[in-house]
């Protein structure tokens, strides 16, 4: 069984999904794993550990982090060390899809790479969708 967290961005013209499938058996192990990371960005950039990362404006330098100013170039790092944090957990996957046009199609598209994911590992999955976007 995984646990799948779905995300999305729409900069026009482009729709982006994001999803972030985690085996159930693990969830306890990955999340204290991101929660350690996050406490050593407290340390060491004074980012709040409450505050969310929202790729466009994290990486654009928008938004405080907490008392501290991290610039751009920070951020950027900050950045990759999250998807690297990601790529290293045991059993997590992560999907992506984008698309400029027929948007409804890259819903379709990543829960069909999901559901193929699944069919090959012999597992199912629960789909948790950001909040606001259940409908779709």
């Amino acid at each position: 069984m995984h646990l799948v967290y779905i995300d999305d961005s729409y900069e026009k013209p482009r729709q982006i999904y994001s999803a972030v499938a985690i085996p159930a058996n693990r969830w306890a192990a990955c999340f204290a794993e991101i929660k350690a990371w996050r406490r050593k960005l407290k340390e060491s950039d004074g980012i709040l550990i409450t505050k969310e990362f929202h790729a466009t404006s994290f990486c654009a330098g928008r938004g405080r982090l907490g008392a501290q100013v991290v610039g751009k170039y920070r951020r950027s790092l900050i950045f990759r060390e999250a998807l690297e944090l990601l790529n290293g957990m045991e059993g997590v996957k992560v999907f992506n899809v984008c698309r400029s046009s027929n948007l409804d199609w890259a819903m379709e598209r990543l829960l069909t790479r999901i559901n193929k994911t699944m069919q090959t590992w012999d597992s199912h999955a629960v789909l948790m969708f950001d909040e606001g976007k259940e409908a779709e």
